[in-house]
This record gives structure tokens, sequence and C-alpha cells, in this order.
């Protein structure tokens, strides 16, 4: 079957929560964003040669604080230090203040990342693509954590995390969660692995 990757759904947890450990190097446009000031890491996504998208609350601090690590699948081990790049400089969405509302941010990369196999931009839609039906099949990726409840610590899950989600209408998500806003989310929903994301 024909899955595309999409924009991830935004739900109640922080990263993606559940799911499996994705294969290495399975999805090469995933990054993970460190921040060095406030010891956490976030995902990214890669949309250009040296452009990433992330989630404000991630990159709130100076870039000087901020490494990108391209082409990991996992955390553990040695890394090519070839795939650790500085930032220049970010960018936060506008109406983005805290928590929750437009958390979305673009890094630009001191330099351009060097492409391969494990390191790729992701599929964009276009302004021709129609809008996704109920019960359309959604891949997500993250470094997420393994479950809903308990203590994650700061970094997440040390290995890239994937699960399925469907995408369901608007007024699906406005019934369950009272904050939902179509204008900044994506509704999606997987009852039967226990498998959500939410932006980083």
């Amino acid at each position: 079957s024909d899955i595309r990757p999409i924009l991830p759904a935004k739900f109640d947890t922080p990263r993606v929560t559940g799911g499996l450990s994705a294969n290495d190097h399975s999805f090469p446009w995933v990054v993970n964003v460190v921040n060095y000031k406030s010891l956490r890491s976030c995902g990214g996504t890669i949309i250009g040669s040296n452009t990433i998208l992330t989630a404000a609350h991630c990159i709130v601090d100076e870039p000087k604080f901020l490494t990108v690590i391209a082409g990991a699948s996992t955390l553990f081990g040695r890394l090519n230090l070839f795939n650790y790049y500085a930032v220049s400089h970010v960018i936060l969405h506008p109406n983005y203040v805290s928590c929750c509302d437009y958390d979305v941010a673009i890094i630009k990369l001191k330099k351009k990342l060097k492409r391969s196999d494990m390191i790729n931009s992701i599929c964009l839609p276009n302004e021709n693509d129609q809008e996704l039906e109920d019960d359309t099949i959604a891949l997500i990726a993250g470094w997420g954590g393994k479950y809903r409840t308990g203590e994650l610590n700061a970094f997440g899950s040390f290995h890239l995390k994937q699960g399925l989600v469907y995408i369901k209408s608007n007024n699906y998500c406005k019934h369950i969660f009272a904050s939902f806003d179509e204008e900044d989310e994506i509704c999606a929903t997987n009852t039967y692995d226990n498998v959500d994301s939410r932006g980083s």
C-alpha cells in the first residue's frame, strides 16, 4: 500500500508515545535537535538542504546552544561527527507564545546537509494535494517515550520510534479535546496500538 509521510498529529503528550523502534535509517528526514542549555532534545524534519522544521518550544534558546544530529536511528554508540550540524539562526512562528499553540519553528543550519541514503528531505504536500479523508493512514516518527505515563529522561527514547495513526475529522477531535484548534492541529488517532504524536 502507498503510505506517504505527512505532518505529525498533535495530541496531549509531548512526543511520539508507544509505537515501535524504527528500522535503522528508515526515516532519513528525521533529525535530533539537541539543546545543550536545557539538556533536552526534540525531533525535527529535514525540509531543505539546510532547513529543519521542529517545535518552537525546543529552540527558544540562542542558536549557539543547539546542535542538529542527522542520519541517526539511535543515540547509543559512536555517531559520525560529520552528521553534527551547527545552527545559524532560528525562526519561530510569529504567533507562538508558549506550549502548544503555533508550536512550530524553522532551523537554518550553518552548512548544507550531506545527502545520502541516511540523510534526505521529506516529501512535502503541494497545493494540488487534496485534504486527507477520514481514516487515511499516516506514518509518524520521533524520539518519543514508551508509555503515556511515567517519567521520561530529557532526551526521550534513545532509539527512533515509529507508529501508524488514522487521520480523523476536525469534529472528531473537537468532541474529544476541548482545546483542539483546527487552524494549527491535525486530528489523528490510533486506538489499536496506543500511539500518538505531538509535534516534537
